[in-house]
């Protein structure tokens, strides 16, 4: 089942590009140097000029780590409607070992086709970029995404300059968090 290209931003063929060094700079810098990583995921959403992003680490120590800036009636309806079982993006960062958009999903299901739309009325979507992140031994598994809801052109403009910057970015702050949370130094 495939969601239509209204509601996922589907069929825009996605490039990568140089990295904006200044960019990157400044994430590397918000990452290293600001103390709450819930400041930290603010600032890397406005140094990226997204909607949103999301850090989440399964299986910590302590459970679920996660870190977002979407708003909290998205968050209340997302634990009330128990979306964490059909939410696509989750899964697919669950499984593969690359990075993703979000136009590339195949939804299996009319519930994630519905998860999808409602993310869509609470401003997330509908284009999104997640990169999975492994430790060592693929001991802890990680998600880092980002939500953008402009035009498509701004989308395809925004991934063919930031995609590999992304990349990186996650990679820096997922070693953060190892480091701080689960006390290990990934490779």
């Amino acid at each position: 089942m495939q969601v239509s290209q209204a509601v996922f931003g589907l069929g825009v063929a996605m490039t990568t590009g140089q990295p904006d060094e200044g960019r990157l700079a400044k994430a590397f810098s918000v990452i290293e140097t600001t103390p709450e990583m819930e400041e930290v995921i603010d600032k890397l959403r406005d140094v990226l000029n997204v909607d949103h992003v999301v850090y989440s680490l399964a299986r910590p120590p302590a459970g679920l780590y996660i870190h977002l800036t979407y708003p909290s009636s998205w968050i209340k309806r997302y634990i009330n409607m128990g979306y964490a079982d059909v939410d696509p993006i989750s899964r697919e960062g669950s499984q593969r070992t690359l990075p993703f958009t979000w136009n590339e999903l195949t939804i299996q299901s009319a519930a994630e086709a519905s998860f999808l739309t409602d993310a869509l009325s609470h401003g997330i979507g509908p284009h999104g970029f997640s990169v999975p992140l492994l430790t060592k031994n693929e001991r802890h598994r990680a998600l880092f995404s980002i939500s953008f809801s402009r035009s498509e052109q701004e989308w395809t403009n925004f991934l063919v300059t930031n995609r590999s910057a992304l990349v990186q970015i996650a990679d820096r702050l997922h070693r953060r968090v190892m480091v701080e949370v689960v006390g290990e130094d990934p490779v």
